[in-house]
């Protein structure tokens, strides 16, 4: 657990209990850096393409999501500092796709990236696949972004109800992904937080087999030790059966 000024960050990784290799990768990073007027800059990214594929495409994610900070006081041609997280996730998904085209046996990679930037009163957010961030506020649980997948998009057009998504074969089919074309439509919005706020991000190891009634409880208990509280969640996505690898990132905005 990291405490700096207006935050409290926790966050971990799990192989989980079935796969070989773990192709999620998080991001964490304005705690240890002089690099407060750019915020907090959290994220989570679940690659896929197998090992050596996934594992590539979901640290090259993160690894460029860093360069948010780069360049503090030189970068000057984008309006918004939204804009600018906008840009990064662009550019990741044109280094995913460029690594992709130049070597065969990472042809098809991708990867999720779910980025959320604490600054201020705000969090900035900009998104690509069917991993999340959620708002916890007043023990009520919010999903900020919206899933990527073939089923969410049966739900949203009313062909499935949310209960036949959440068992549908094809439900870890993503329709938006980092990586796998040479041009990527990212989602953002800009929500206001408040004190005690909750930011969770999970990739879908954790709210593909955890359902929210489960993790609102769970983060019922962030007032104890946030890193107890991310080791829950964890534990919740083994205990029911942890088939896939499963990452939590949480930021709490300090009282």
């Amino acid at each position: 657990m990291i405490i700096k000024e207006h935050y409290v960050v926790s966050s971990r990784t799990d192989i989980g209990l079935l796969r070989q290799y773990n192709e999620d990768s998080l991001y964490v990073c304005g705690l240890d850096l002089n690099i407060s007027s750019l915020g907090l800059l959290v994220g989570v990214a679940d690659g896929m393409g197998g090992h050596n594929g996934g594992d590539v495409a979901s640290q090259l994610a993160v690894r460029t999501l860093g360069t948010y900070y780069e360049g503090e006081n030189g970068v000057n041609d984008t309006p918004t500092l939204l804009e600018k997280l906008i840009r990064v996730v662009e550019e990741a998904n044109r280094a995913i796709y460029s690594v992709s085209s130049e070597n065969e046996g990472l042809c098809g990679m991708g990867t999720t990236l779910t980025s959320v930037c604490l600054r201020g009163d705000e969090a900035l957010i900009a998104h690509v696949g069917d991993s999340r961030a959620y708002l916890f506020r007043d023990g009520v649980l919010t999903q900020l972004t919206e899933d990527h997948s073939l089923v969410a998009q049966a739900v949203r057009e009313g062909i499935l109800t949310p209960e036949q998504a959440a068992r549908h074969p094809q439900r870890n089919i993503i329709t938006r992904a980092l990586g796998t074309k040479d041009t990527v439509e990212v989602d953002s919005l800009v929500i206001k937080i408040q004190k005690g706020d909750l930011l969770l991000l999970s990739s879908d190891g954790l709210h593909g087999f955890v359902e929210d009634p489960e993790i609102t409880d769970i983060l019922a208990r962030a007032a104890e030790c946030l890193d107890d509280v991310t080791d829950d969640l964890i534990k919740g996505a083994l205990e029911k059966g942890g088939p896939d690898n499963v990452t939590v990132v949480l930021a709490r905005i300090a009282e």
